[in-house]
């Protein structure tokens, strides 16, 4: 007769990747796939972080195709899937495949997290920064409000593109339109990249800001560039 697929597959290759033996939980996710047992998008992320992680890109490319299967079929927690292939291929700088994920998010085939959008700032950055306006455009369509991780990409994104002026604005108007308060480590980073670029001019005008707003950001400001002023690493 028939042998029935065997569900200790999934566990086992979680196994696997949690004792960090990606090939291996690689290989035992393969037999899940091979077996048709349910996967959902976090079980994509977990074995593909794993991959990715261990540098094994040949490995995440034979899984590529399942994100493009499990977007088909509308499955459970898609975008942690497609957030990890949009970083690991953003990393690789594989323009191909940065290409396919994007137009599956501005195609409205998912609809991006609050990780997703971060990651798509992040991939402008480090690839192509005309795009940035379709992450805005994105945001807008879907009425997503971003948080401070966002923002803190945000940031992050026009300091390495050395527009410290764009950055201040976001820490300095923007948020503060959406109501979104900078965090400590939002303050902390963009002391430090504001720092690297030499930006006095924007460096006092974010205490400016800071000291206006009061505590707590304030107290950051000032422990954030006694510091920097001191070499220290920020947390």
């Amino acid at each position: 007769g028939r042998v029935k697929p065997n569900r200790m597959y999934q566990p086992i290759a979680y196994a696997w990747n949690q004792i960090r033996e990606p090939a291996q939980a690689y290989e035992m996710f393969c037999r899940v796939i091979e077996a048709n047992l349910p996967i959902d998008g976090l079980d994509l992320n977990y074995i593909v972080l794993g991959l990715t992680e261990a540098g094994l890109n040949r490995e995440v490319d034979r899984l590529f195709p399942q994100l493009q299967r499990l977007i088909g079929t509308q499955a459970p927690r898609i975008e942690a899937a497609w957030n990890v292939f949009i970083y690991h291929y953003g990393c690789l700088r594989d323009q191909q495949r940065v290409d396919v994920l994007w137009a599956m998010v501005m195609d409205n085939k998912l609809l991006p997290d609050h990780a997703s959008i971060s990651l798509m700032i992040d991939t402008c950055y480090l690839m192509n920064m005309d795009r940035l306006h379709d992450v805005f455009d994105l945001v807008k369509r879907h009425h997503l409000k971003l948080d401070t991780n966002n923002y803190t990409s945000l940031v992050e994104c026009y300091c390495i593109q050395r527009k410290p002026d764009e950055a201040l604005r976001v820490i300095s108007q923007v948020m503060p339109a959406e109501k979104v308060t900078p965090d400590k480590k939002l303050i902390a980073h963009v002391c430090r990249l504001l720092g690297r670029l030499q930006g006095q001019t924007q460096l006092e005008a974010l205490r400016h800001y800071c000291h206006g707003y009061g505590s707590p950001l304030r107290e950051w400001y000032d422990e954030a560039t006694a510091q920097e002023a001191s070499g220290q690493v920020l947390s």
